[in-house]
């Protein structure tokens, strides 16, 4: 009887434990997901969100709510402000597209960047709104 209490309390103990560390690692591994609100200039210029974490090896995502007058645009993302790490991707207004990274570019860490391009026949600059994540899940 006083080993089954032992055990049970034991159980207990490493159950609970286990739980807390699940729940401490989910926590601390949870994606970024942003709101943007870029003005994009004409003439195929790109506008860049503010930078943020990627914590896992999934695909970057931008789900988009609204692009105005009707245009497409490119999205894709960048870490710092000129190395594009993931396909180029055209975007429409509401638009969810999953941006594959290129080879060897698809690495936890800082400074990424969400960027839209306007085409190169947009002669206006046209606002984008929506969120995104460097990260699918």
């Amino acid at each position: 009887m006083f080993k089954s209490r032992i055990a049970n309390k034991l159980m207990l103990f490493l159950v609970i434990s286990f739980s807390l560390i699940m729940l401490v690692k989910s926590i601390a591994l949870a994606r970024n997901i942003e709101r943007y609100d870029l003005i994009i200039p004409p003439f195929g210029q790109t506008a860049f969100t503010a930078p943020t974490s990627k914590v896992n090896y999934s695909r970057g995502v931008d789900n988009n709510s609204s692009i105005g007058g009707g245009y497409a645009q490119y999205t894709a993302i960048y870490r710092g402000n000129t190395l594009q790490v993931t396909e180029k991707v055209e975007i429409r207004s509401g638009d969810r597209v999953l941006l594959p990274y290129l080879p060897g570019q698809n690495l936890p860490g800082e400074g990424y960047r969400l960027g839209h391009t306007s085409k190169l026949t947009t002669y206006v600059r046209v606002q984008a709104q929506g969120t995104w994540s460097p990260d699918e899940y």
